[in-house]
């Protein structure tokens, strides 16, 4: 015991340094499992719109199907197959995807506060970590987004920026092209931070007359386009090429036009839903111009960063903001930069601190009380608003030594989900027509057309004449049974809307419902109609 007690002092300092070291890693680890877990699946019991459909995509890609061609939708492919892989992991259980979501926010705290650990220092590293884990809570949008799995490639981007303003090393520049497709991938508009760094590289190229900068530049595209070419390789040989650009691009600028006036809008809303991020956000972006302008060494790996905020934020805010709608999970991909900057800021107000102190005791001391007080009032208020629910949960994954069931009988539409399931054969088609795929994907029952949701067909400038032709042809091949959600909550005209109601080039489908499908009931709870093709089949009970 003795002898033990005297070996003490030699280890415990490498033990203290270990731990302390340690410790903002499992302090941001915890953060995150704190946010992620509002949103697991025995607590939001039902997929939300967008995530319904990636879920359901994904369960497709299972079966073999193809996205764009067999099963149609308007993001990046790279959603519908981290879906594919988070139901496979998890016997098609929404738990898997969620774990993936866990996983990608838990490693996105992580890198970030290697990074500004290493630019910035621990205390202003810790305190745009935890800014970034917990303002992601007001954005989330119940999860399984795009601008959420872009996370982790935002922040990768990030680092990989700095390594290659240090090292200028080929494989830098190589590896940012390739992560920006990555990013591309999820949702086009989500390449801010890439963007950024290649008008900072094409400065540096112009003003410094730098070959070196030009030859990063094609790098990176060299990187970007190796990505783009094996996924576009992979939809030309499963012949889905042409649909995805039908869907990824074509309606992606159809729907996006006409949006203008309301762009600034959306900025805003940003604001409003990021308050803290914002302000301090906005804050850095100014101190950074401060620091920009008494510098030169701008190119530099911390002049980088500085430049990475000042062009980086309002690009982001921009690119966000091009559709003119306010969703909520567009302001994720304001985090990473406006984490960058805040971390920037206190960066900068605690230098300048040890700076004017000079003379006082211990300044350096009293910048790391500063950045702790800050980190305080940061962490204490939300944490306290999220600790119940996930200490809760913790228990009960802990007790039940798996996920708890997820049971969604509950809800208005379930009876809807029990009919298809209980009369309706696997193979029998059927078509939720409006907005609610997540009938589809509970069910396990498919429309016999791509759209699964209809909403689409209602821009006028993408529906067609010819593609309501082949729309008709395909459901005469295999007539489905049709679930009529209605407005509002469907979106879609309901069936027994008149004809000269219907947009025009929408009329030759309505007209195929209206002359082959009989009303068989309706579902109490919801308010929504069955349709039967011919009458044939199970009608509802009145």
């Amino acid at each position: 015991m003795t002898a033990d007690y005297a070996t003490a002092p030699e280890r415990s300092p490498d033990l203290f340094s270990r731990a302390v070291a340690i410790l903002p890693y499992l302090l941001l680890t915890i953060l995150a499992y704190c946010v992620i877990i509002q949103i697991a699946p025995h607590l939001e019991l039902a997929p939300r719109v967008d995530s319904s459909v990636y879920l359901y995509v994904g369960d497709r890609i299972l079966d073999g199907a193809v996205p764009y061609k067999d099963v149609w939708d308007h993001k990046g492919p790279l959603i519908y197959y981290i879906n594919a892989l988070g139901l496979a992991i998890s016997d098609e259980s929404r738990w898997g995807v969620w774990s993936l979501e866990l996983i990608a926010v838990i490693f996105t705290a992580l890198i970030s506060f290697a990074l500004f650990r290493r630019a910035f220092g621990a205390w202003p590293a810790f305190f745009a970590s935890a800014l970034f884990v917990l303002e992601l809570r007001l954005v989330l949008d119940k999860g399984n987004m795009t601008e959420e799995f872009a996370l982790p490639f935002q922040f990768l981007l990030l680092w990989l920026i700095w390594r290659a303003a240090d090292t200028r090393r080929p494989v830098s520049f190589f590896a940012i092209g390739a992560v920006a497709a990555l990013c591309f991938l999820l949702r086009p508009n989500i390449i801010g931070i890439p963007l950024a760094f290649g008008l900072i590289q094409l400065w540096q190229a112009v003003t410094e007359r730098s070959e070196e900068a030009k030859r990063s530049i094609l790098i990176m595209v060299v990187g970007g386009l190796s990505i783009l070419g094996i996924v576009a390789v992979y939809f030309l040989l499963a012949r889905a090429l042409p649909q995805l650009w039908d869907a990824m691009f074509y309606f992606n600028l159809l729907h996006d036009a006409g949006k203008e006036g309301s762009r600034w809008g959306a900025v805003t809303a940003g604001f409003e839903n990021l308050p803290v991020a914002t302000t301090l956000g906005v804050a850095g972006w100014v101190l950074a111009l401060l620091w920009q302008r008494s510098r030169k060494d701008r190119f530099s790996p911390i002049g980088i960063l500085a430049l990475m905020i000042l062009i980086g934020l309002p690009l982001e805010m921009a690119l966000s903001s091009l559709t003119g709608f306010y969703f909520t999970h567009y302001y994720m991909s304001w985090l990473p930069i406006l984490a960058l900057s805040a971390g920037f800021g206190m960066h900068y107000i605690s230098t300048q601190v040890r700076r004017w102190g000079k003379g006082w005791p211990e300044p350096n001391r009293m910048a790391r009380a500063l950045a702790l007080i800050l980190t305080f009032f940061l962490i204490l208020p939300p944490t306290r608003e999220l600790l119940p629910e996930a200490q809760a949960s913790a228990k009960q994954i802990w007790e039940l030594q798996t996920y708890p069931e997820v049971d969604p009988s509950t809800r208005a539409w379930w009876p809807v989900v029990r009919y298809a399931a209980e009369n309706l054969r696997p193979e029998q088609p059927l078509l939720v027509l409006g907005h609610e795929v997540k009938i589809n994907w509970l069910a396990g029952r498919h429309p016999p057309i791509p759209f699964v949701y209809q909403t689409p067909l209602l821009n006028e400038k993408y529906m067609s004449a010819e593609k309501a032709e082949e729309l008709i042809a395909e459901m005469e091949a295999d007539p489905p049974t049709i679930i009529d959600t209605g407005p509002p909550g469907g979106f879609m005209p309901s069936l027994n809307t008149p004809l000269n109601e219907i947009p025009e080039d929408l009329r030759p489908l309505y007209k195929y419902f209206q002359e082959n499908y009989v009303y068989s009931g309706t579902f109490k709870e919801i308010e929504w109609d069955l349709y039967l093709y011919h009458g044939e089949g199970e009608p509802i009970e009145q």
